[in-house]
C-alpha cells in the first residue's frame, strides 16, 4: 500500500492512519473465500508491515544536496 499526505498528518482520508488498510485487506481476505473474521484476524496476524519513508532518500537529481547525518 501507499499512502498519500503523510507530510501534513496521517489521519486524511489517503492517510496511513485512515481505514483504507483494514478495508483492502477484509476485502482480499473475503476475496480469497475467507471472509469470516477469525481467518482475517489469523492472516493479520501472520503478516507483517515494512514502512518506507521516501523523504528522506537520496533524489538521484540531487544527490549533492543529501545529508548523510539526517
Amino acid at each position: 500500500m501507499l499512502f498519500d499526505h503523510e507530510e501534513i498528518g496521517s489521519q486524511s482520508a489517503q492517510g496511513a492512519d485512515s481505514n483504507m488498510a483494514v478495508e483492502v485487506t477484509q476485502r482480499i481476505c473475503t476475496g480469497l473465500g475467507h471472509g469470516d473474521v477469525d481467518s482475517y484476524y489469523r492472516a493479520i496476524h501472520r503478516s507483517f508491515l515494512l514502512s518506507a519513508d521516501m523523504a528522506h532518500a537520496v533524489h538521484p537529481n540531487y544527490s549533492e544536496k543529501h545529508h548523510a547525518n539526517h
